[in-house]
C-alpha cells in the first residue's frame, strides 16, 4: 500500500503545541529544576576531588538520571491523547500515523535539546574558573552530545511505551522498565 507522504507544516504544528504543552506545565519545570539539582551536585563532587577542569563526572550518573526523567517527559506524549479520545481525532484529520508520532517526538526532542542546553552551564563555569590550558570543549560538547543523543533513544522508547497504554503511569513504568535495561546493560557491557 502507497502511504501519503510527511506533512511538513503538520508535523511542525504538532512539534510545536507538544513542546508548548510540555513547557507551560509546572510538573516538567519541577522534572527540569531536581535534574539540574542533582546533575550539579553530579558536575561539582568529582570536580573538587580530581582537581580537573571537566564535565566528564556528568556522565557517571546523568543517564541514570534520563531513565527517570525520559519517561515521566514522555509518558503522556500518546496515553493522554487515547485517554481523553483526542488521539482519533488526530488520526482521521488528514495526518498520516507518521505524521503524528513525528510530530510528537520532534516536539520531544526540542524539549531536550533545551534540557541538554541548560548543561552547557557547566562547561561555561569551568572555563571560567579553569587554569590554563583550560577546559577541553572537545570533549565537553562530546559529553552533552551523548546525554542529548542518549535522551532522545529513550525519548523514542516512552513514545512506544506512551502508544501501548492508555493509563500514564502505566506508559511510565514500561518506559522506565525498558530505558532502565538499556542503562544497565551499556553498564555492565
Amino acid at each position: 500500500a502507497m502511504t501519503a507522504p510527511i506533512q511538513p507544516q503538520a508535523v511542525r504544528a504538532l512539534a510545536s503545541r507538544t513542546l508548548r504543552s510540555a513547557v507551560e506545565t509546572p510538573s516538567a519545570a519541577a522534572a527540569f529544576f531536581v535534574f539540574y539539582l542533582i546533575a550539579g551536585y553530579l558536575f561539582a563532587l568529582p570536580l573538587f576531588l580530581t582537581n580537573q577542569a571537566s564535565i566528564r563526572g556528568l556522565l557517571d550518573a546523568t543517564p541514570l538520571l534520563l531513565t527517570l526523567l525520559t519517561p515521566a517527559l514522555t509518558m503522556g506524549l500518546l496515553s493522554e491523547e487515547l485517554r481523553a479520545g483526542t488521539f482519533e481525532t488526530l488520526a482521521t484529520s488528514p495526518l498520516e500515523d507518521w505524521d503524528i508520532v513525528l510530530g510528537k517526538f520532534l516536539g520531544f526532542a526540542a524539549l531536550q535539546a533545551l534540557l541538554v542546553a541548560g548543561l552547557l552551564f557547566f562547561p561555561l563555569l569551568l572555563s571560567w574558573l579553569a587554569a590554563p590550558p583550560g577546559l577541553d570543549w572537545a570533549e565537553s560538547l562530546g559529553v552533552l552530545a551523548g546525554l542529548f543523543f542518549q535522551g532522545l533513544m529513550f525519548g523514542a522508547i516512552g513514545l512506544f511505551a506512551s502508544s501501548l497504554k492508555r493509563s500514564q503511569a502505566a506508559a511510565f513504568l514500561t518506559a522506565f522498565l525498558i530505558c532502565f535495561g538499556v542503562f544497565a546493560g551499556g553498564k555492565f557491557a
